[in-house]
């Protein structure tokens, strides 16, 4: 089944969610590297200039783990975990180590694909000047944003899920004012029976 979801998100919505999610926060808005925007959810993620990442309403947001997952991981351990439903039960979907061939961070990170490249280009595209270092947080949080509130959802053969999340990427100007940069429609490929992403694709547009 494909399901499609619109929204109407325009410029002024999204600068509100955007300095909405400074209430509270340390950042102001000339100290951020880059935002992210996820207009279904309404949810951001903001990185700061000295590397700092917050969720929306100031939450801390970090895979400190995944240093870890480099050399001989355990392809079970996982680094970050959600909760959720998924055909009317409880169930808790994760991003573990996996391997460069299977499934999670380290196929990502460094399988045949590339994809850890286009993330990296994703954040560099928004912010020239900063640090592509936090690829795999705008990664993992772009996908829980296809599975929470994604724009297209495909259920496939063999126990998967192809979702695709919606996200506006924002930056600073020469003047270091905020502004929206792009849009880009990542795809994301869930395995429902072991309730793990399998991999992560920075796709402009979907590939469900």
């Amino acid at each position: 089944m494909k399901v499609r979801l619109r929204q109407a998100a325009t410029s002024v919505i999204c600068a509100a969610l955007i300095f909405g999610s400074l209430t509270g926060a340390a950042a102001t808005p000339s100290e951020l590297s880059w935002v992210a925007v996820a207009p279904l959810s309404g949810q951001t993620l903001s990185a700061t200039s000295d590397g700092k990442l917050f969720r929306s309403k100031s939450t801390p947001f970090s895979l400190q783990e995944a240093r870890p997952c480099q050399g001989q991981p355990d392809p079970g351990k996982k680094l970050d975990w959600f909760a959720t439903k998924f055909m009317g039960s409880n169930r808790t979907f994760s991003i573990q180590c996996g391997s460069a061939k299977t499934h999670g961070y380290l196929h990502v990170a460094e399988g045949k694909s590339g994809h850890q490249r286009g993330w990296r280009k994703r954040v560099i595209m928004t912010n020239w000047a900063g640090s592509s270092d936090a690829w795999d947080e705008l990664m993992w949080w772009s996908a829980i944003q296809s599975w929470n509130s994604p724009e297209i959802s495909v259920n496939q053969a063999g126990g998967k899920s192809c979702r695709t999340a919606l996200i506006e990427m924002w930056g600073p100007n020469i003047s270091g004012v905020q502004n929206r940069k792009y849009i880009f429609r990542p795809t994301f490929i869930w395995s429902v029976t072991n309730d793990r992403l399998i991999t992560a694709i920075p796709s402009t547009t979907s590939t469900c």
